[in-house]
């Protein structure tokens, strides 16, 4: 490829860029992109790998059979999402071989924070609330209900910077979603007894 068509691949590939389209993995880019998004990508699934062995230390000492269920399906879950991003990774053109041996060799790096030992059980708390926890659970003034079809119920969930974290950083974004939960149907059947008396029954209530 001569120097002129790659500047005008180049330039193709800024023009979409500017106009916010979204790049696939087998469209063309700069060889620099592309190992750009290969190492975050790779980063993001090894701390998801490491992230279990804390936790995993856990599962044969946790007190309590709840929680050695609970335990199991944290680090399943933590499997599953570096599985989804190796395979990510390898859609830009690396195998998981190689991610691997990156990562044993040290030319790949993770989150430095699943090198702290879980001591205690207490450990794993901390985890849960630190790391875990950095979704955000807003618990709503009065309980949602499903909405009757004949009167549905739409919600809004705004937010802004009246949410912090746990250091005290504002949200700076802004958000705002309207929603509703399934429809309620209440089925109504009318049954002929053996003696011709018409019953009327409720059947389960059904969403959709």
């Amino acid at each position: 490829m001569s120097e002129q068509e790659l500047k005008e691949l180049e330039n193709r590939f800024e023009e979409r860029i500017a106009n916010d389209e979204k790049i696939e993995p087998k469209d063309w880019m700069p060889e620099k992109y592309r190992k750009m998004n290969i190492r975050q990508i790779s980063q993001h699934a090894h701390s998801e790998i490491v992230g279990m062995l804390p936790e995993g230390n856990w599962i044969t000492r946790a007190p309590s059979l709840l929680r050695k269920v609970t335990l199991l399906a944290k680090v399943q879950d933590e499997a599953g999402h570096g599985l989804y991003l190796y395979s990510a990774a390898e859609t830009l053109g690396i195998s998981r071989d190689e991610m691997t041996e990156q990562l044993l060799s040290g030319k790949a790096k993770y989150s430095s924070i699943f090198n702290y030992p879980t001591l205690t059980w207490a450990d794993i708390g901390a985890i849960g609330w630190l790391v875990d926890g950095a979704a955000i659970v807003i618990k709503p003034k009065n309980p949602l209900v499903y909405s009757e079809e004949t009167n549905p119920i739409s919600y809004e969930l705004q937010l802004g910077n009246q949410i912090a974290d746990i250091a005290g950083n504002q949200y700076q974004g802004s958000f705002d979603q309207t929603f509703s939960l399934a429809v309620e149907i209440e089925q109504r059947e009318k049954l002929t007894g053996p003696t011709g008396r018409i019953y009327s029954i409720c059947l389960p209530t059904t969403s959709i």
